[in-house]
């Protein structure tokens, strides 16, 4: 059984990138809690360790996702627990609680080093919010204590390749890992 496994608890996602699969999934759902409570602990019993709790949607979307967290990490014992999310909605309202649950690390998704081209790649005005929430969560580590790992990744192509070095200055005072690669099929096979 595979040691690490995504769980895809919604396929809802804010964002439209223009070279994500998402805006063309029909009959998006989220996982029903109790399909979810038996998957985490199921995959856990068989050899599970590190879980990533996101694959098509963003997870916070979903809105008790800090009571994943928690049993997944406290109640079942996954060594591992991580996230990857566009950003626009990890608030410090929603990100909190999910760190405090014991979330091993977050990884941003920002796919422009520039608002306007952001939003064209991305398909939402939320440049400057993804910023201020990963600054925000760079803060609140230092102030909590926790630690848990931030990480960013870039998608680039050949219209947002020049952005690469905006986005990485913007962003490396607040991070752990900076990421950028070229835009791949869903396989990683193909380049853009």
């Amino acid at each position: 059984f595979p040691k690490e496994i995504f769980l895809d608890l919604t396929s809802f996602c804010n964002h439209a990138c223009i070279f994500c699969s998402n805006p063309r999934i029909s009959n998006k759902k989220t996982m029903q809690h109790e399909m979810a409570l038996r998957v985490i602990k199921e995959a856990f019993d068989c050899g599970t360790r590190d879980l990533g709790m996101y694959a098509t949607g963003d997870s916070f979307m979903v809105k008790n996702l800090h009571d994943y967290v928690k049993y997944a990490k406290k109640d079942v014992g996954y060594e591992y627990l991580f996230i990857t999310t566009n950003g626009a909605l990890a608030t410090a309202e929603r990100v909190k609680p999910v760190l405090d649950a014991g979330l091993d690390s977050i990884k941003f998704s920002i796919s422009a080093g520039k608002r306007e081209t952001y939003k064209e790649i991305q398909g939402q005005d939320d440049f400057d919010k993804v910023i201020s929430n990963l600054k925000w969560i760079s803060t609140y580590r230092k102030e909590s204590g926790l630690n848990f790992r931030i990480y960013v990744t870039m998608v680039y192509t050949h219209k947002t390749k020049s952005e690469v070095e905006i986005l990485r200055d913007i962003v490396l005072p607040f991070i752990d890992e900076w990421d950028p690669h070229t835009l791949t099929n869903q396989c990683g096979n193909l380049p853009e």
